[in-house]
């Protein structure tokens, strides 16, 4: 397998503090890598290395000769009034392309991603549609590896499905920085981590994130009882050395070189095994009561889209429950309406008496971008009250990974993570007997992230969490509300019951293949009305007929291909895509039909 592109020795450095050091790192020919780290670990400098945005200090790196890389960057950098069509065709990078052939090909890849109207503004889109923009401008330009920087924020469930699958299948060669545990163990087959831990501060593994748990847990172990061994070599020579011997011999003085060289190796060994973790707990009440949250006939709606329509349900103490949907399906509104922050259209939230709630805010509002660390960590600007005993602020900060020096520097000039983090200490100082979390993991490193779920998994009182990190949600949450948009609040039991519809409206090209015709008709027994009894009737009739169609179309695709006015194409891809939808929402009602009859 060929090297596409080449790392040795690379040193970084910013404002005098190492990034990477002596790192070496290669991308093969058809790699599906993902890279994690911490936070200011390097995975980002790494990649804009890669993607010859920044330039290594130090190091050689080298590229497969004619090699075609494509940079998507965690935001959104382009002009917001152009169109979407013209944002892709502003990224044309394909070797002596004419840009009539360009044209053709961005129609069709934006038509893939599931754009329908192409001479619509980028500022109309919303935060998920602009990262699968940005995607698919890398897709259009067919590079021979693709370097994505944190791809699933801002996604949806949807828009997650949509990159795993196009990337479990790529022909071309991938790279991720990604703190997503759950994308990275579905789409790649080998894991980097940037670790100082590692001799190298950089250790790669067959396989996902489960993969790299498992190496990691093998290597602190070994480094232990390496630390336990040299901890023994260096007692005893430093023994011998105390005795002082009265000739300074070549054997002795050997003696005294190896005995330094197993101190300087204790010392990196303890320094790889030491690491500063942020420390999580959250306080609760004590509250013995069982029910703290009630929804009646709960219902909600914005202009002409239903929200939620008569919800019924119940929190009780140590309930965990994901809140689950599309973007814009209602599962921020559902969480204010909890918090009584929202007033429902009709029916009721009740709490129980004197209900203590902690509410965590993805716009991050409660922090002001021109206070400093130190004003947003406490109020009193010297200390705070946790657990009713007082703790110095600079204890404190240190809880959360925040040095002294960083006290008198303003919110604004922290990173997403490192803000993530100050607003999860004000909530550990808040006493609740429920958490409403809408985001909380946004931007937060993994290991944060292993942290935050444990003290989540260990808290007393009742958790409601809306989050895309699906790792996290499936490890804490016992029960999931998934709304679909239209008003309908389904719960389920397990994770993979969510994701399993998901998969199903998300991939009409799979379901036509495995199901080219439609199962014999099943009959009545009688839980069909007289309507839906004639609509099955006539299912299959229907379903064949644009079965027919979506293959003819299909079998246009090379011809348009190749023709010449990019008009033609846009209008074909479009009425694939129609097509495609049809055939699939064909299958959803018969599936649902036939369910009615059994």
């Amino acid at each position: 397998m060929s090297v596409l592109i080449n790392c040795q020795s690379l040193y970084k450095s910013f404002d005098h503090h190492k990034i990477l050091e002596d790192l070496n790192f290669s991308v093969f020919e058809n790699d599906k890598l993902a890279i994690v780290g911490d936070n200011g670990s390097g995975k980002s400098t790494l990649l804009n290395i890669l993607a010859k945005i920044e330039s290594a200090d130090e190091g050689i790196v080298s590229y497969r000769s004619g090699l075609r890389a494509f940079y998507v960057p965690q935001n959104f950098p382009h002009k917001l009034d152009s169109s979407i069509l013209e944002t892709v065709l502003d990224s044309n990078q394909t070797r002596g392309a004419p840009s009539i052939e360009f044209e053709q090909q961005a129609v069709k890849y934006l038509t893939q991603a599931g754009f329908k109207d192409l001479n619509i503004a980028v500022k109309e889109l919303s935060g998920g549609w602009k990262k699968r923009l940005e995607i698919t401008r890398g897709l259009a330009n067919e590079p021979d590896v693709l370097l994505l920087d944190e791809p699933t924020n801002h996604l949806d469930e949807a828009g997650i499905y949509w990159l795993e699958t196009i990337l479990q299948k790529a022909s071309f060669a991938w790279v991720a920085a990604s703190h997503d545990r759950y994308f990275i163990d579905k789409a790649a087959k080998k894991t980097a981590e940037v670790n100082n831990a590692y001799p190298k501060g950089l250790q790669t593994v067959e396989g996902g994130y489960s993969d790299i748990l498992v190496f990691k847990k093998q290597f602190f172990e070994s480094q232990s009882k390496l630390k336990q061994s040299l901890s023994s070599k260096v007692r005893r020579e430093e023994e011998w050395l105390s005795r002082g011997p009265r000739a300074r011999t070549t054997k002795a003085k050997f003696r005294i070189e190896d005995a330094q060289r197993l101190k300087t190796e204790l010392q990196e060994t303890q320094n790889r095994l030491t690491k500063q973790n942020v420390k999580i707990e959250f306080d609760h009440s004590n509250r013995k009561t069982t029910k703290l949250i009630e929804t009646i006939d709960l219902s909600k709606a914005y202009e002409d889209k239903t929200i939620i329509e008569k919800l019924n349900l119940i929190v009780s103490k140590k309930n965990r429950m994901g809140i689950l949907g599309f973007n814009g399906s209602g599962k921020s509104t559902l969480l204010k309406l909890f918090q009584k922050e929202l007033e429902p259209d009709s029916g009721k939230v009740l709490h129980a008496n004197n209900l203590k709630t902690v509410y965590f805010d993805q716009n991050r509002e409660r922090l002001d971008p021109e206070s400093t660390l130190q004003e947003a960590l406490s109020s009193t600007g010297d200390s705070v009250i946790y657990r009713d005993e007082s703790v110095h602020i600079i204890t404190w900060a240190n809880r959360f990974r925040f040095s002294a020096d960083n006290l008198p520097l303003k919110i604004k000039k922290f990173s997403g993570g490192e803000q993530a983090r100050v607003l999860i200490a004000g909530l550990t100082l808040e006493s609740g007997d429920v958490l409403l979390l809408d985001e909380p993991t946004n931007d937060l490193d993994i290991s944060t992230l292993e942290i935050l779920e444990d003290s989540l998994i260990d808290f007393p009182g009742a958790i409601i969490i809306v989050s895309h990190d699906r790792y996290l949600i499936n490890k804490v949450c016992d029960t999931f509300i998934g709304l679909k948009g239209n008003g309908e609040a389904k719960i389920y039991s397990d994770y993979s019951h969510w994701e399993n519809e998901i998969s199903q409206s998300n991939n009409t090209k799979k379901i036509a293949k495995k199901q080219p015709t439609v199962r014999k008709k099943s009959n009545s027994n009688g839980k069909l009305s007289y309507n839906e009894q004639r609509e099955f009737d006539g299912m299959e009739e229907k379903i064949l007929v644009a079965e027919s169609a979506l293959e003819k179309l299909s079998q246009q695709e090379n011809s348009v291909a190749s023709s010449s006015n990019p008009k033609e194409a846009e209008e074909y891809y479009s009425k694939l895509h129609e097509t495609q939808q049809e055939v699939e929402q064909l299958y959803a009602r018969w599936a649902e039909l036939e369910n009615k009859t059994k």
